[in-house]
């Protein structure tokens, strides 16, 4: 949370616009952060938060990041779907692909 804000939700616009955003991404480079979801018995996912890649702004470089909803720290969740991310951009080349 240190890096991503105080913590309190965004407007729905905002929001929007981070979907939005992920889903260009997608589409130009074929990676971006992908939704979270916690799978409780056999209710409907419950949403805690993104992880994958993304481009550093003004840099070639790219990054692996996640936002986890605190309830959720401490499960090795945010681990987990960090090596699900790496594994992808390599596996699918669309992070690391040659120009």
């Amino acid at each position: 949370m240190r890096y991503i804000g105080d913590g309190t939700p965004w407007p729905e616009e905002r929001s929007r616009q981070f979907v939005e955003r992920q889903i260009a991404l997608f589409d130009q480079r074929g990676f971006c952060l992908w939704k979270l979801v916690a799978r409780l018995h056999n209710e409907a996912p419950v949403p805690i938060g993104f992880c994958g890649l993304q481009p550093l702004p003004e840099s070639e470089e790219i990054e692996i990041g996640w936002w986890l909803a605190r309830a959720w720290w401490g499960r090795g969740l945010a681990t987990e779907a960090a090596r699900a991310a790496l594994r992808d951009g390599f596996e699918r080349g669309g992070a690391w692909s040659a120009s």
